[in-house]
C-alpha cells in the first residue's frame, strides 16, 4: 500500500502474489498465537491420578510414611499436611532453578509434593506421588499450582527411592 495522502489511504495498488503470500502467512501466524497460545503457559490438569511408583513388602504403611517423612525433612522440605494416606511436603525453589524453568519474578515458586502411601494387600504398601510447581503460595486468590518440570520430579523420585530402599 502506498501512502499518497488521506484520500488514497484506503486504496492500494494491485497486490502481487508475493504480498498476498506475506499477508496470508502473517494472518495465519497471528491466528495461531491468539488461538493456540503458548504451550508453557497452558496449565495441565492438577487432578491427574498418580501412578504407583513403588510397592513395599511391610506390615504397616506408617513405617514407610515415617521413612519418607525423614528423607524429605533431611532434604529441606517442610511437612505441610498429613491426612490419612497423603503427606504434603513443600520446599522453596532456588533462584537458579526458577530462572532455568522461566520464572524471573521477585517471588520464588515452591515445589509441592503429595506422597500417597496406602496398603494394597496383606503385607503390601504402595507409594506414589504428584509434584507441583506452585506460584504465589499462600495467597488464596492468586495461588497457582501446575505440574512440576521433569527435572524436579526426578529429585522427588530420588528421595522416594532412598526411603523405600530401607525396606528392601
Amino acid at each position: 500500500m502506498i501512502w499518497d495522502g488521506h484520500e488514497r489511504f484506503f486504496s492500494c495498488r494491485k497486490w502481487n502474489d508475493r504480498s498476498k503470500a506475506k499477508a496470508v502467512v502473517m494472518i495465519a501466524f497471528l491466528g495461531l498465537l491468539l488461538v493456540g497460545g503458548c504451550s508453557t503457559l497452558r496449565s495441565k490438569s492438577s487432578a491427574e491420578v498418580p501412578k504407583v511408583l513403588y510397592t513395599v513388602q511391610v506390615d504397616s504403611p506408617f513405617t514407610v510414611a515415617s521413612a519418607i517423612r525423614e528423607e524429605f525433612e533431611q532434604a529441606g522440605y517442610m511437612t505441610r499436611a498429613e491426612i490419612q494416606d497423603v503427606m504434603v511436603f513443600e520446599k522453596e525453589i532456588s533462584a537458579v532453578q526458577a530462572a532455568i524453568h522461566g520464572d524471573w519474578g521477585p517471588d520464588r515458586p515452591w515445589l509441592r509434593v503429595k506422597v500417597y502411601v496406602g496398603k494394597t494387600g496383606p503385607r503390601t504398601v504402595s507409594v506414589s506421588y504428584q509434584a507441583f510447581w506452585v506460584e504465589d503460595r499462600g495467597d488464596p486468590a492468586m495461588e497457582e499450582q501446575k505440574p512440576a518440570p521433569r527435572t524436579l520430579k526426578k529429585r522427588v523420585e530420588k528421595l522416594l527411592r532412598a526411603a523405600v530402599q530401607k525396606f528392601q
